[in-house]
Protein backbone atom coordinates (compact mmCIF):
# COMPACT_ATOMS: atom_id res chain seq x y z
CA UNK A 1 0.00 0.00 0.00
CA UNK A 2 1.45 3.44 -0.91
CA UNK A 3 2.13 5.83 2.28
CA UNK A 4 -0.29 8.63 1.39
CA UNK A 5 1.83 12.00 1.15
CA UNK A 6 1.79 14.66 3.62
CA UNK A 7 4.08 17.63 2.93
CA UNK A 8 5.32 19.77 6.08
CA UNK A 9 5.06 23.32 6.27
CA UNK A 10 7.07 25.23 7.99
CA UNK A 11 5.68 28.93 8.47
CA UNK A 12 8.46 31.07 9.44
CA UNK A 13 9.63 34.70 10.82
CA UNK A 14 7.46 34.68 13.36
CA UNK A 15 7.84 37.63 16.11
CA UNK A 16 4.40 37.62 17.98
CA UNK A 17 2.65 34.87 20.04
CA UNK A 18 -0.45 35.52 18.45
CA UNK A 19 0.51 34.98 15.08
CA UNK A 20 2.13 31.43 16.17
CA UNK A 21 -1.18 30.87 18.02
CA UNK A 22 -2.83 31.57 13.90
CA UNK A 23 0.01 29.59 12.54
CA UNK A 24 -0.59 26.33 14.28
CA UNK A 25 -4.15 27.02 14.01
CA UNK A 26 -3.66 27.01 10.61
CA UNK A 27 -2.29 23.71 10.04
CA UNK A 28 1.75 24.52 10.68
CA UNK A 29 3.57 21.51 11.27
CA UNK A 30 6.66 24.09 12.07
CA UNK A 31 6.98 27.14 13.49
CA UNK A 32 10.32 29.13 12.75
CA UNK A 33 12.10 31.81 15.30
CA UNK A 34 14.82 33.87 13.42
CA UNK A 35 17.86 34.71 15.66
CA UNK A 36 20.03 36.31 12.81
CA UNK A 37 21.51 39.70 14.66
CA UNK A 38 20.36 42.95 12.40
CA UNK A 39 17.30 40.89 10.06
CA UNK A 40 13.81 42.39 10.41
CA UNK A 41 12.67 39.72 11.32
CA UNK A 42 15.18 38.87 14.17
CA UNK A 43 13.46 38.18 17.57
CA UNK A 44 14.50 38.10 21.51
CA UNK A 45 15.43 35.82 23.70
CA UNK A 46 11.69 36.81 25.88
CA UNK A 47 9.59 37.02 22.50
CA UNK A 48 11.06 33.65 21.70
CA UNK A 49 10.23 32.23 24.83
CA UNK A 50 6.31 33.50 24.78
CA UNK A 51 5.88 31.93 21.12
CA UNK A 52 7.21 28.75 22.70
CA UNK A 53 4.33 28.60 25.45
CA UNK A 54 1.92 29.68 23.01
CA UNK A 55 2.35 27.18 20.48
CA UNK A 56 2.34 24.70 23.39
CA UNK A 57 3.75 21.82 21.55
CA UNK A 58 1.21 22.18 18.89
CA UNK A 59 3.73 22.37 16.39
CA UNK A 60 7.60 22.02 16.32
CA UNK A 61 9.81 25.49 16.95
CA UNK A 62 12.86 25.82 15.06
CA UNK A 63 15.38 28.22 15.58
CA UNK A 64 17.01 29.33 12.73
CA UNK A 65 20.74 30.69 12.97
CA UNK A 66 23.32 31.93 10.14
CA UNK A 67 27.32 32.45 10.76
CA UNK A 68 26.93 32.06 14.40
CA UNK A 69 29.44 30.56 16.54
CA UNK A 70 28.52 27.02 18.10
CA UNK A 71 28.39 29.46 21.57
CA UNK A 72 25.68 31.53 20.71
CA UNK A 73 23.89 28.73 19.21
CA UNK A 74 23.83 26.61 22.57
CA UNK A 75 23.42 29.47 24.46
CA UNK A 76 19.87 30.19 22.44
CA UNK A 77 19.11 26.44 23.27
CA UNK A 78 19.59 26.66 26.69
CA UNK A 79 17.35 29.32 27.30
CA UNK A 80 14.78 28.50 24.42
CA UNK A 81 12.90 25.56 24.12
CA UNK A 82 14.03 24.79 20.27
CA UNK A 83 13.28 21.51 18.58
CA UNK A 84 15.20 21.90 15.71
CA UNK A 85 17.75 24.20 14.80
CA UNK A 86 17.79 25.75 10.80
CA UNK A 87 21.75 26.87 9.88
CA UNK A 88 21.05 29.62 6.65
CA UNK A 89 25.04 30.17 6.19
CA UNK A 90 28.01 28.25 5.10
CA UNK A 91 28.19 25.92 7.89
CA UNK A 92 30.30 23.07 7.34
CA UNK A 93 28.54 19.53 7.73
CA UNK A 94 31.46 19.03 10.90
CA UNK A 95 29.55 22.01 11.95
CA UNK A 96 25.86 20.88 12.13
CA UNK A 97 27.01 17.41 13.67
CA UNK A 98 28.25 19.47 17.05
CA UNK A 99 24.52 20.98 17.40
CA UNK A 100 22.69 19.65 20.15
CA UNK A 101 19.43 19.37 17.83
CA UNK A 102 18.71 17.79 14.99
CA UNK A 103 19.65 20.40 11.91
CA UNK A 104 18.16 21.97 9.11
CA UNK A 105 20.78 23.14 6.59
CA UNK A 106 19.92 25.67 3.90
CA UNK A 107 21.53 25.80 1.12
CA UNK A 108 20.92 28.75 -1.38
CA UNK A 109 20.66 27.92 -5.19
CA UNK A 110 22.95 29.45 -7.80
CA UNK A 111 24.45 29.26 -10.92
CA UNK A 112 26.73 26.72 -9.97
CA UNK A 113 25.02 25.00 -7.89
CA UNK A 114 24.83 20.95 -8.40
CA UNK A 115 22.69 18.48 -6.42
CA UNK A 116 25.39 16.64 -5.36
CA UNK A 117 26.20 19.50 -2.89
CA UNK A 118 23.77 18.57 -0.46
CA UNK A 119 25.17 14.83 -0.49
CA UNK A 120 27.64 16.53 2.05
CA UNK A 121 24.65 16.95 4.65
CA UNK A 122 23.02 14.02 4.84
CA UNK A 123 23.21 13.53 8.18
CA UNK A 124 20.91 16.48 8.89
CA UNK A 125 17.62 16.33 9.49
CA UNK A 126 16.92 17.93 6.31
CA UNK A 127 18.11 20.35 3.30
CA UNK A 128 16.60 23.18 2.12
CA UNK A 129 16.77 24.30 -1.39
CA UNK A 130 16.12 28.01 -1.22
CA UNK A 131 15.94 30.53 -3.81
CA UNK A 132 16.95 33.67 -3.46
CA UNK A 133 15.12 36.99 -4.81
CA UNK A 134 18.23 38.27 -6.77
CA UNK A 135 18.64 34.43 -8.85
CA UNK A 136 16.93 35.43 -11.98
CA UNK A 137 18.52 32.42 -14.08
CA UNK A 138 15.62 30.28 -14.53
CA UNK A 139 12.68 31.40 -17.41
CA UNK A 140 10.45 29.59 -15.00
CA UNK A 141 8.74 26.25 -17.06
CA UNK A 142 5.66 26.51 -15.07
CA UNK A 143 4.38 29.96 -14.54
CA UNK A 144 4.35 30.81 -11.27
CA UNK A 145 6.37 28.03 -10.30
CA UNK A 146 10.27 28.23 -9.26
CA UNK A 147 12.59 25.64 -10.31
CA UNK A 148 14.07 24.17 -8.52
CA UNK A 149 16.62 20.94 -8.83
CA UNK A 150 15.83 17.49 -7.77
CA UNK A 151 18.02 16.16 -4.89
CA UNK A 152 19.10 12.46 -4.16
CA UNK A 153 15.85 10.42 -2.84
CA UNK A 154 18.13 9.16 0.59
CA UNK A 155 17.84 13.27 1.51
CA UNK A 156 14.51 14.51 3.12
CA UNK A 157 13.79 18.43 0.83
CA UNK A 158 11.92 21.51 2.14
CA UNK A 159 11.73 23.81 -0.60
CA UNK A 160 11.60 27.55 -0.08
CA UNK A 161 12.09 31.42 -1.82
CA UNK A 162 9.40 32.87 -3.50
CA UNK A 163 6.59 30.67 -2.53
CA UNK A 164 3.05 32.41 -1.80
CA UNK A 165 -0.54 30.97 -1.12
CA UNK A 166 -0.54 31.24 -4.94
CA UNK A 167 2.17 29.16 -6.03
CA UNK A 168 2.71 26.42 -2.76
CA UNK A 169 -0.24 24.34 -4.77
CA UNK A 170 2.28 24.22 -7.87
CA UNK A 171 5.17 23.42 -6.25
CA UNK A 172 3.81 20.68 -3.92
CA UNK A 173 1.77 18.74 -7.13
CA UNK A 174 4.98 18.97 -9.41
CA UNK A 175 8.24 18.56 -6.58
CA UNK A 176 6.52 16.64 -3.97
CA UNK A 177 9.03 17.42 -1.41
CA UNK A 178 9.17 16.80 2.05
CA UNK A 179 7.91 19.96 3.02
CA UNK A 180 7.84 23.47 2.82
CA UNK A 181 9.15 26.75 4.06
CA UNK A 182 8.05 30.18 3.90
CA UNK A 183 8.08 33.72 5.67
CA UNK A 184 7.80 36.93 3.17
CA UNK A 185 4.48 35.47 1.50
CA UNK A 186 2.49 35.07 4.36
CA UNK A 187 3.02 38.91 5.50
CA UNK A 188 1.86 42.13 5.48
CA UNK A 189 5.31 43.24 6.63
CA UNK A 190 8.61 41.58 7.85
CA UNK A 191 7.55 39.61 11.11
CA UNK A 192 4.15 40.78 10.83
CA UNK A 193 1.89 37.80 9.56
CA UNK A 194 -1.39 38.16 7.54
CA UNK A 195 -3.91 35.55 9.23
CA UNK A 196 -5.78 34.81 5.88
CA UNK A 197 -2.53 34.17 3.74
CA UNK A 198 -1.18 31.60 6.21
CA UNK A 199 -4.80 29.96 5.86
CA UNK A 200 -4.40 29.83 2.58
CA UNK A 201 -1.02 28.85 1.83
CA UNK A 202 -2.10 26.22 4.74
CA UNK A 203 -4.89 25.09 2.60
CA UNK A 204 -2.96 24.90 -1.04
CA UNK A 205 -1.01 22.53 0.50
CA UNK A 206 -2.93 20.57 2.18
CA UNK A 207 -5.31 20.68 -1.39
CA UNK A 208 -1.97 19.23 -3.63
CA UNK A 209 -1.11 16.86 -1.15
CA UNK A 210 -5.02 15.32 -1.71
CA UNK A 211 -4.20 16.04 -5.74
CA UNK A 212 -0.97 13.46 -5.00
CA UNK A 213 -2.84 11.20 -3.05
CA UNK A 214 -5.79 10.81 -5.83
CA UNK A 215 -3.30 10.15 -8.19
CA UNK A 216 -1.71 7.61 -6.64
CA UNK A 217 -4.71 6.19 -5.37
CA UNK A 218 -5.17 6.25 -9.25
CA UNK A 219 -1.97 4.49 -10.45
CA UNK A 220 -2.44 1.97 -7.94
CA UNK A 221 -6.00 0.62 -9.04
CA UNK A 222 -4.79 0.19 -12.54
CA UNK A 223 -1.80 -2.19 -11.64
Amino acid sequence: MTTPHQTQIKLCGMTQAKDAQLAVTAGADYIGLIFVPETPRCITLEAAQHIVQAVNKQAKIVGVFQRQSLEAIREVCSQVDLDMIQLHGDESPGFCKQLPLPVIKTLILHDEFSPKDALAYKGCHAVLLDVPKYWDKPAHKRPGVPDFPALPKEIHTLLAGQLTPESVGGVVRHYRPGGVDVASGIEDSPGRKNAEKMASFCRAVRDADAYINQQQESSSCKR
